[in-house]
Formats: structure tokens, C-alpha cells, sequence
């Protein structure tokens, strides 16, 4: 019984190092609206200039996330923390959007150092 639920040996496992390009292009592009809202405000995309420059700007940021994303080891740890930083990406990336605010280190310490009494 071959059917589209199970694993045939015509369909193989996606390699680790796709895996960290595409989640880098999803970190890179749409989680990262405020960023590029900002670039759009700095630099208007007039002409083929205007466009070469976007996508060497999507290049060089896919390129960073990926070698920071490569450098996990993906057996053990990678693959639970990719599991999570979606997810969190995908919260902050939302909070960015409706609040209009950047999210840096210094906001994430104080998340977690504010108690119940502070709110």
C-alpha cells in the first residue's frame, strides 16, 4: 500500500543546509518587515538601481542568517532551536508590526526582568 502519507524512496529527506537557507530567507525577509520598511523609507526603489540594491540587501542578510544558522549543531540542538525560533521570530516580528517598535537586546533583558508586581 503505497500512498501519499508515508515515505516512499522516491521522496528523500530535505538536506540540513536547505533547511538554514530557507529558515535564514523567512528570519531575512518576511520576518523582518520593520527592517525593510525602514530600508524602503532610507533608499526608494527607483529604476533597476534601485531594485539590484534590494536584492543584494535580501542577499547579504540571507547570507548572514545563514552562517550564524550553520553554525549550530543541527543533530542535537539545531533542530529543537529552530523549532522555537520560528515561533519567536514569528511573535516578535508581530509585536515589531503592531507596536512599531524594534526589538534589541535590551528590551528582551527587560522581559525578563520584570515580575508581576511591575505590571
Amino acid at each position: 500500500m503505497n500512498d501519499d502519507l508515508t515515505m516512499t524512496e522516491d521522496r528523500k529527506a530535505w538536506r540540513p543546509e536547505t533547511v538554514l537557507v530557507l529558515v535564514a530567507a523567512a528570519l531575512a525577509l518576511p520576518y523582518n518587515l520593520m527592517f525593510w520598511s525602514k530600508v524602503l523609507a532610507v533608499q526608494p526603489p527607483h529604476g533597476l538601481h534601485g531594485l539590484a540594491f534590494f536584492v543584494a540587501v535580501a542577499l547579504v542578510l540571507t547570507a548572514a542568517f545563514s552562517l550564524l544558522l550553520m553554525l549550530l549543531p543541527l543533530r542535537y540542538v539545531g533542530r529543537p532551536l529552530l523549532t522555537l525560533m520560528l515561533p519567536l521570530a514569528a511573535l516578535t516580528a508581530y509585536f515589531m508590526a503592531q507596536y512599531g517598535v524594534a526589538v534589541d537586546a535590551l528590551m528582551i533583558q527587560n522581559v525578563f526582568e520584570t515580575d508581576a508586581a511591575e505590571v
